[in-house]
């Protein structure tokens, strides 16, 4: 990837045996290949109206210019063109590029490679210095694979190639250039392409942005940002050490790049003499001054999403991105790339922060259009008879670096229409021409780029060839650097990856703050290709800076940051996640343009909303917490935290009675503070209250008002232990069933004095255990439910930390009991523990045995798990290598009603709510899957608890199986008989388009030994279009593409390998349908 500024997978190590399963594994396949997403395009909304692109710019009149030059690619050939005015019948045609090279390197490094063998005694240094990036005698370049990068990366290791980033089927590299050749004929290379540098969007001093955005009003309230982390990822930050304690804050985190892949903390590397990151830093801070910051300048696209990661487990909420990149997909927000910047985007929404990215500078740089030769000779035209499009109109200074990027709607791995692309001088020579060949291969796609760097000043133009394939319907062409283009388009200029199609991120275009209602005229604008409206929404530029001056910073590089800015102050206020973040500004966005969102404006110009009453009633929170956890955290009590140690978050929430429509909460892991009427009496318990969250987690129904909820899926964290690895525990979701929410359904009789023997699955499942001397100690007849006596011993104790003299009582503190008590199995931190857990209106109370006896009765972590619960609820979009958002429940089942499988297997419904299966025939590989009635279930992911019950066998999740037994793609669970080892892994079979049949390994992924099996896992398979991904509890194994049938039934299976007595137990199976 290469950028421009807007300004080893999971698993544990391969143990013994491993091998030899792969091996007994691959005896299976007929075909084992790259599995690799292929993206097509889609015709982009209007294109058809574009026709030939941009009128002729007006007052030209007519040019005509004879071109004829020696082609040091081509023949000598000559052509007329008349600019506005239709091409001579019979004209000569214009000397085209032609192929040459190397197929597998791009157009930069053929050429680099042909002045080396050139006899001309240039030196391998001065060769590569002209590369964007080099070092010494090697280039920087990205080296994409069929999916093998180990023996590549060594093969590099062995010739002087030094590696800089790996991600999955990529390799970012410093490679001689007379090495260049020869790794091209490495087993795996499929295309090497070189990376250019970073290029800003540029279009105690305060930015006018404060009052355009009216953040000046939210700051008299309180709200500054305080306690959100924002990142800046940016090319540069010369000069943030000169500021820090004046305009930016007197402390920074950093990840630093001191070149590609070497990240360090030192902020010297940052400080690499662009002043473009310092100046955007500068913004944020203007809008957002209480906000804490963390920057990163990555150099290359993998650098990008490592800066990502790191700024997701420093909890960042809020992150600007002043930068664009080269195109890597088709421009609808996919991509075919594991190291796409658009992955990146996907990664930081999915970790819950908030995106603004700058819509870029190149609405003046910019053409597309229909594909038209009307001339018939082979190169298009940009206007009616107009065959060349110059760059910036005007003669270009020496020394200056010009980059042409150019697409065209075709299959993004697999492309098959071919153009090139020429750039030439005013002599008409052809100086520079990139000549990749799009022949339908596997890495072939529709994107051409050259990068030249202007030797002598001289007016230069673009022209584009049809050199074979189909004609494409829609092709777009941008000078990258924004020097602008003769002939420009209204449209399709937006970059990357700011045409993401995730709601979580917000796409900025930019108006100068002193001609209100006036968008800048070099802001990119939309649609997307796919026919989305971009950008988003407008910020404020030219605004005042230390790092640009007096109104000195133009460009959506400014705009962009002071949007971020307003996220933050969102974020402080509600608390909102990135999706909920993005609405509420474009929601109160002042509208411009025709139609609201346009593709000039989006929503508007961001402004936010006056507000009255800031975060001024934390004094009321921390008396509550006083009252019971101060003595815990003085290591005085005899009691655990009521609240816990440290506020996880303080913010404003929807409630409908409540000032504004908002109250005021606070987070801690036992439970959340809420304040309903701020103007209540202070002095009373019920001033702050505490939520009802138990209730809302069981049900989904998130309560906004006295009597208005938001209805949600029930939550999946579970109720105790560790929140993964951990399947012997119920959720809340689970608990649903012997819950009473409503006063009526669900109760209990009254048993006290009875013992607790019931034990609860993970599953849900109910059965007997041993009652550890408990017994139910009280009853409650508002809520019909009974308490065990070690919670209410607890609760009438004067060592419990409950201070009743003061009204903290344990109905204040936990409501009245909603379940009975149960016995559960819970892991915590690694080690399985008898549990007795016990649901109350407010609160789940926790028993463990084997703590000491101060710490046998604590609160569950159930402010946490809603914290986690209401944030993660609306999930983005997927990213092309990860899992897909999840939507509804198209069915669920626990598997009781699916009777007795046919064939040669037994199956049986056990009482432990296992449904097991077992294939009897002893001979080869035997299977038997039982399968859902529906069979035409599209996209969706589908999820399925599995048990080893006995013997040795795979036992399999499967998805869009066709009854015929045609295709089954599953994801299976292997117990090695030899080792004892257990192993996940994602198949697929059917028939190709030949008619033969094949059967292909998508990852093998080492789990643990057979207890892990014993006790259960998740298998869940995501089937969207022709791509899958598998999982194994939570984890994912790897993903692959399929040519199969893309709906079909969801169901499971048992295969055994010669062994009767291989068993396998079912159970929960759930169907989503994959969210729009």
């Amino acid at each position: 990837m290469n950028a421009q500024r807007g300004d080893n997978g999971g698993g544990l190590p391969m143990p013994a045996g491993r091998r030899a399963l792969r091996q007994r594994r691959l005896q299976r396949l007929c075909a084992l290949g790259a599995l690799l997403l292929l993206l097509s395009t889609v015709l982009p909304a209007g294109a058809a109206a574009a026709g030939n692109g941009g009128a002729p710019t007006a007052g030209q009149g007519e040019k005509r210019v004879t071109r004829g030059s020696a082609d040091p690619f081509g023949a000598v050939r000559t052509v007329q063109v008349r600019t506005g005015m239709p091409a001579e019948a019979g004209g000569a045609t214009q000397a085209k590029p032609r192929k040459f090279g190397n197929s597998k390197l791009d157009s930069t490094l053929n050429g680099l490679v042909a002045r080396l063998n050139s006899r001309s005694g240039e030196a391998p240094e001065a060769v590569a210095a002209d590369a964007p990036i080099s070092s010494g005698s090697s280039v920087l370049v990205t080296i994409r694979t069929s999916g093998e990068v180990d023996s590549i990366v060594a093969w590099l290791a062995a010739r002087g190639g030094l590696v800089v980033n790996t991600n999955i089927a990529v390799i970012e590299a410093y490679v001689p250039v007379s090495a260049l050749d020869a790794l091209t004929q490495i087993d795996g290379v499929g295309r090497v392409q070189s990376i250019g540098k970073p290029k800003a969007l540029y279009g105690p001093t305060n930015s006018e942005g404060i009052g355009i955005h009216n953040a000046d009003n939210w700051h008299s309230n309180g709200y500054t940002g305080a306690g959100v982390k924002v990142g800046v990822i940016d090319v540069g930050f010369e000069g943030y050490g000169n500021l820090m304690g004046s305009e930016l804050p007197s402390s920074v985190n950093v990840l630093c790049f001191a070149g590609p892949g070497n990240s360090t903390g030192n902020l010297a590397d940052c400080q690499n003499g662009d002043v473009h990151g310092t100046g955007v830093a500068e913004a944020v801070m203007d809008i957002a001054p209480g906000v804490q910051l963390y920057i990163s300048n990555p150099w290359t696209s993998s650098d990008l999403i490592t800066a990502v990661d790191w700024m997701a487990n420093n909890g960042v909420q809020v992150i600007n991105h002043s930068v664009g990149w080269w195109w890597s997909g088709p421009g609808n927000g996919t991509s075919p790339y594991f190291d796409s910047p658009l992955v990146a985007v996907n990664n930081a929404v999915a970790d819950g922060i908030i995106w603004a990215n700058a819509a870029g500078n190149e609405g003046q740089s910019t053409w597309a259009g229909g594909y038209a030769d009307s001339d018939v000779d082979g190169f298009l035209e940009f206007a009616p008879g107009d065959e060349t499009n110059f760059i910036a109109n005007q003669t270009l200074p020496a020394g200056l670096t010009v980059t042409i990027l150019v697409r065209w709607n075709d299959t993004w791995g697999g492309a098959t229409s071919d153009i090139d692309v020429g750039l030439y001088n005013s002599s008409d020579t052809l100086v520079d021409s990139s000549v990749i060949e799009q022949s339908g291969g596997q890495f072939d796609t529709p994107f051409e780029v050259i990068q030249f760097n202007v030797p002598i000043a001289d007016d230069y133009y673009v022209a584009l060839y049809h050199a074979g394939g189909p004609a494409p319907s829609f092709i777009q062409v941008q000078e990258f650097n924004g020097y602008g283009l003769e002939h420009v388009s209204d449209s399709f200029s937006i970059g990357e990856p700011a045409d993401s199609a995730n709601p979580g991120m917000l796409t900025v275009g930019a108006m100068n703050w002193a001609t209100p209602g006036t968008i800048e005229n070099f802001s990119s604008r939309g649609p997307t290709t796919d026919g989305r409206t971009k950008p988003d929404i407008v910020g404020a530029d030219r605004g005042d800076s230390v790092s640009y001056g007096y109104s000195g910073f133009s460009g959506t590089s400014q705009a962009s940051p002071h949007v971020a800015g307003l996220a933050a102050l969102v974020r402080q206020r509600y608390g909102t996640n990135p999706v909920d973040t993005a609405n509420y500004l474009k929601q109160n966005a002042v509208q411009y343009g025709s139609g609201t969102p346009n593709n000039i404006w989006g929503y508007g110009l961001a402004v936010l909303p006056d507000v009255t009453g800031g975060p001024d009633n934390s004094e009321a929170f921390d008396a509550v917490w006083q009252t019971t956890d101060a003595l815990v955290a003085g290591g005085g009590a005899s009691y655990s935290w009521f609240w816990g140690p440290t506020i996880n978050e303080e913010r404003f929430e929807p409630y409908v009675e409540s000032p504004g429509g908002q109250r005021q909460v606070r987070y801690y892991d036992k439970s959340r503070m809420e304040i309903n009427d701020p103007n209540g009496d202070r002095n009373s318990i019920y001033y702050v209250t505490n939520g009802l969250l138990a209730s809302e987690l069981i049900t989904g129904r998130v309560q906004r008002g006295n009597a208005t909820f938001e209805e949600r899926e029930p939550a999946t964290q579970l109720v105790a232990g560790d929140p993964t690895n951990n399947p012997g525990t119920p959720s809340y979701a689970t608990l649903a069933p012997y819950v009473t929410t409503d006063g009526v359904s669900n109760r209990s009789t009254n048993r006290t004095g009875q013992p607790v023997t019931e034990f609860l699955s993970g599953n849900g499942a109910l059965s007997s255990t041993d009652s550890g001397g408990v017994t139910l100690a009280h009853y409650q007849n508002e809520t019909g439910h009974n308490m065990a006596s070690v919670f209410w011993n607890w609760a009438n104790s004067p060592n419990s930390g409950l201070r009743p003299e003061v009204g903290v009582d344990w109905v204040y503190v936990l409501g009245f009991p909603t379940s009975e008590p149960y016995w559960i199995n819970a892991t915590v931190a690694g080690v399985e523990r008898r549990v007795l857990v016990q649901v109350f209106e407010r609160r789940v109370l926790t028993y463990t045995p084997a703590n000491p006896a101060q710490f046998q009765v604590e609160f569950g972590n159930i402010g946490l798990h809603f914290l986690n619960w209401i944030e993660g609820a609306t999930p983005p979009p997927p990213p092309p290598d990860g899992p897909p958002a999840e939507g509804d429940i198209i069915f669920s089942t626990d598997l009781s009603n699916w009777g007795t499988s046919s064939g040669d297997v037994g199956s049986t419904f056990y009482q432990d709510g296992r449904y097991h299966v077992s294939v009897t025939q002893t001979e080869g590989q035997n299977y038997i899957y039982a399968y859902s009635d529906a069979d035409d279930l599209g996209d969706i992911s589908a999820s399925i608890w599995i048990y080893l019950e006995a013997g040795d066998g795979d036992g399999c999740l499967l998805v869009r199986a066709i009854f015929t037994g045609d295709y089954d793609y599953a994801v299976c669970v292997y117990a090695d008989p030899d080792t004892g080892d257990v192993y996940a892994f994602g198949m697929f079979e059917g028939f190709d388009e030949s008619g033969y049949f094949y059967e292909i390994l998508a990852d093998l992924y080492y789990l643990g030994d057979r207890s892990l099996l014993e006790g259960g896992i998740e298998l869940k398979i995501i089937a969207q279009g022709n791509h899958l991904w598998f999982f194994a509890d939570g984890d994912e194994i790897g993903d692959a593409q399929h040519n199969g049938p893309l709906v079909g039934s969801v169901g499971f299976g048992v295969v055994n390998y010669d062994d009767p007595n291989a068993q396998f137990g079912f159970n929960n199976l759930v169907v989503r349908a994959l969210a729009d």
